[in-house]
């Protein structure tokens, strides 16, 4: 049986991390669909390091296999960034997403979790749907000099959420 893991994520991850945000099926997923290079990546780490972030890697028998990232909005709402490593065709995500939640409803003592998902990313709408999560609007956003359609969703309470499980 598969042990999974949530760790913070380290600098050693970073070109991984990047790597995976670069393919093709997470760029084309992404607000930001523009290929980023290591130096970008970097400077992108460092400050979120010193913003209200938390980043975890999501590892399945100590292999890292998924990234989060939680945004603090502000004392009680993150937003969070989720995606797997696309090269690793299990299915994992509801795990990894789950635990995930429960990380964020009980070591960071936030009530509510929001996500950005663009409306003709259907995967991940059926994901969000999956872990509980409900639309609230839908948005025209610009990103990257490139107007996008997004559904804005939010999980349950931190409360509801326990009773869920």
């Amino acid at each position: 049986m598969a042990s999974y893991q949530l760790r913070p994520l380290i600098e050693d991850d970073l070109r991984l991390i990047l790597k995976w945000r670069n393919s093709e099926q997470i760029r084309s997923a992404s607000m930001n669909n523009q290929l980023i290079s290591y130096e970008e990546h970097f400077y992108w780490y460092l400050n979120v390091k010193k913003c209200n972030s938390t980043l975890l890697i999501f590892d399945i028998d100590s292999v890292p296999s998924g990234f989060i990232k939680f945004e603090l909005v502000d004392d009680k709402t993150a937003e969070w960034s989720i995606y797997k490593d696309p090269e690793n065709s299990k299915k994992y995500g509801r795990i990894m997403g789950g635990m995930a939640i429960d990380y964020a409803f009980n070591s960071l003592t936030i009530n509510k979790i929001t996500a950005k998902v663009i409306s003709t990313n259907s995967q991940s709408l059926r994901f969000h749907e999956l872990l509980g999560f409900k639309m609230q609007e839908s948005l025209l956003c610009q990103y990257a000099n490139s107007p996008k359609n997004v559904i804005l969703l939010e999980l349950l309470s931190a409360n509801e959420w326990r009773n869920k499980c």
